[in-house]
């Protein structure tokens, strides 16, 4: 129609598009691979939380008997599902992104800004995954106990700093994916 902007397809992948070359595309490999075991774990925590959350609940109504700590083990699960299942979802291409300008500009204009915002969200990621293992190396830390069951703390802190540095490398490989792709030397020019 006459007055609407031209409609392209976006530059954003659905999905990471494999990295080639001779020590890139073994290394995009095995992070593929790791990235899908830890999501894996993570997704068995879920289950774990699921099935202790239903027994908790069936023992505190029948037996007036709930399991004690459960919350507390659950919050622990919920830290390993949450930050191992980060770095798989950013390459599937899950996590939430805002594509509201992709039709404004122009197809190398929005391929600047995919790269300019990765490169910001690569930062971040790598300043959050240093303060959260900060926070669990800190001496003082070892000392934070649960309430109930007076598990460590720092150890699922440490948890989930590996999962925000699994984060912090899939945004790098992505990072790179943007730049090869608008050097038009990716696999595939989305």
């Amino acid at each position: 129609m006459q007055g609407e902007p031209e409609r392209h397809e976006s530059f954003r992948p659905q999905a990471a598009v494999p990295l080639g070359g001779r020590w890139l595309g073994p290394v995009d490999r095995i992070a593929g691979r790791v990235f899908r075991w830890v999501n894996v774990l993570g997704v068995c925590m879920i289950i774990v939380m699921m099935l202790l959350t239903s027994v908790d609940v069936t023992l505190r109504y029948c037996c007036s008997r709930p399991i004690t700590g459960a919350v507390e083990l659950v919050e622990f699960l919920l830290v390993i599902a949450v930050f191992f299942g980060l770095a798989h979802t950013q390459r599937m291409g899950g996590n939430i992104a805002a594509d509201i300008i992709d039709t404004l500009v122009s197809r190398r204009a929005l391929a600047v800004i995919d790269v300019f915002t990765g490169a910001l969200a690569l930062v971040l990621c790598i300043a959050m995954t240093w303060a959260t293992y900060e926070a669990a190396m800190d001496p003082n830390a070892h000392w934070e106990t649960t309430d109930m069951l007076e598990v460590p703390i720092w150890p699922f802190k440490l948890l989930a700093a590996v999962g925000m540095g699994l984060l912090s490398l899939e945004m790098a490989l992505n990072l790179v994916r943007k730049l090869l792709a608008m050097a038009g030397r990716g696999s595939e020019d989305r």
